[in-house]
C-alpha cells in the first residue's frame, strides 16, 4: 500500500474546523480525488513541509451569519422573475 502522496502542484488548503484544528485538503496528483490530512493548527508550519498552503475562513451557519439569505425558493409561483428591482 502507497504511504502518504503530497497533493498536486504541492498545494493545499486549509480549512479550519474549530478554533485549533483543521483539514489540509488537496488533490491527489494520481487520481484526482480529494486528500484529506487533519492537523493542529498550531503545528501547521511544521507538518507543511513544502506545500504552498492557502488558509479559507471557516464557513458560517446561517444563524451566525449577519444577513442571512431569504429563502426565495418556497415553491409558490410569481410573475417577478427575481431580476428587476422593485419601485
Amino acid at each position: 500500500m502507497p504511504g502518504p502522496r503530497n497533493p498536486a502542484g504541492d498545494l493545499a488548503e486549509y480549512q479550519p474546523l474549530t478554533a485549533t484544528l483543521g483539514n489540509l485538503v488537496g488533490i491527489c496528483p494520481t487520481c484526482d480525488a480529494m486528500i484529506y490530512r487533519r492537523v493542529n493548527r498550531s503545528k501547521l508550519e511544521r507538518v507543511r513541509g513544502r506545500l504552498e498552503v492557502s488558509d479559507t475562513q471557516a464557513s458560517i451557519r446561517i444563524a451566525e451569519s449577519p444577513v442571512p439569505s431569504v429563502n426565495s425558493d418556497s415553491g409558490e409561483e410569481s410573475d417577478d422573475d427575481g431580476d428587476s428591482q422593485r419601485e
